[in-house]
């Protein structure tokens, strides 16, 4: 297995950083260039900037903002938000990401995955799912109409994993915010395809990293809320982990 990861995300509204709570609060926390500098230093494996209203509003997430964020960053850089032509892909990609992921897009135009894949290869494209547990079922979630879609969450990330995708992030929306732990049955599916699967919503520990990758297989762990808001915390959790769990990527000695 590929060492695990551990992920900052940032959650944005346009041009602020906010705080994501059970997706109903949007707390504004801040620059999210200066949070995805902070997480830089602190050595995140990786950093995922998500514009939670772009779609919504009609817009792209900004492509300033990733020019931005990128100019001095050595962490990668995966954003997404409203995204729905290559040519947007494109543009996103030379203003310096890493990688882009889609949600709404995918389910709306069936082609764009593989369209996207083709053109700029899988390791480029991402799935982002959006899962409410409802009556004890996990549910993909439209974050836009706010109900849940027919399709259940295995056959949706069977089907995005046959059009091309390079990875899928699971955010468990009920966990949204909550700081509670990660949600162990939702990362329980990452073991339904061979793609890599990152699971997010709900970090409030290190014990709670520990849990998840002892429990599933997931490639990766993201928290938004716990990094942005303690000083270090990702060096201090990738301290913690790398006790028990030596397969995710080590620290640098210069890590304060």
């Amino acid at each position: 297995m590929a060492l695990r990861r551990i992920i900052g995300s940032i959650f944005t509204r346009g041009p602020l950083a906010v705080q994501s709570i059970a997706f109903r609060q949007h707390l504004p926390i801040g620059d999210p260039v200066v949070i995805a500098e902070a997480f830089d230093q602190w050595q995140a494996d990786e950093i995922v900037m998500a514009d939670i209203t772009a779609s919504a509003e009609g817009r792209l997430v900004s492509k300033n903002l990733i020019i931005r964020a990128t100019k001095y960053l050595r962490t990668p850089l995966t954003v997404g938000g409203g995204i729905q032509t290559i040519e947007q892909v494109e543009d996103l990609l030379r203003s310096g990401a890493e990688r882009i992921f889609v949600n709404t897009t995918a389910r709306k135009h069936g082609t764009f995955v593989q369209e996207a894949a083709q053109f700029f290869g899988s390791q480029c494209i991402v799935a982002w799912i959006d899962v409410l547990a409802v009556e004890g079922k996990l549910r993909v979630y439209e974050h836009l109409t706010h109900r849940c879609i027919d399709t259940s969450l295995e056959d949706w990330m069977h089907e995005l994993e046959q059009r091309g995708i390079g990875e899928i992030i699971l955010h468990a929306v009920h966990a949204d915010g909550q700081m509670q732990g990660f949600d162990l049955a939702l990362a329980a599916h990452a073991a339904d395809v061979a793609v890599p699967v990152i699971i997010s919503g709900g970090a409030g520990s290190t014990q709670h990293f520990k849990d998840v990758f002892r429990a599933s297989r997931v490639a990766g762990a993201c928290a938004g809320n716990l990094f942005a808001h303690s000083e270090c915390a990702i060096t201090e959790v990738k301290r913690g982990v790398l006790a028990t769990t030596p397969s995710i990527r080590s620290l640098h000695l210069t890590a304060p």
